[in-house]
């Protein structure tokens, strides 16, 4: 007797529950949101430069400077 296998093309998120929204999603997608975009290569070299003189991440230089901007 051989086993069936079920194999389905496409993006997974097209089968997930229809009731998840992008709205429901936001209110419990955790405590984090991606920040992705370009810089020239002389200054992602200097951003690279800065953490490595401060002995810090990239992450910990840019969240840093996030949290130090008002309101």
């Amino acid at each position: 007797m051989t086993k069936s296998i079920n194999l389905q093309a496409g993006r997974p998120s097209s089968r997930r529950n229809e009731e998840v929204s992008l709205a429901s999603l936001s209110k419990n997608a955790g405590e984090t949101k991606r920040v992705n975009f370009d810089l020239s290569v002389e200054l992602h070299q200097k951003l690279r430069r800065y953490a490595f003189d401060n002995n810090k991440s990239l992450k910990d230089v840019l969240t840093d400077f996030v949290e130090s901007l008002p309101g």
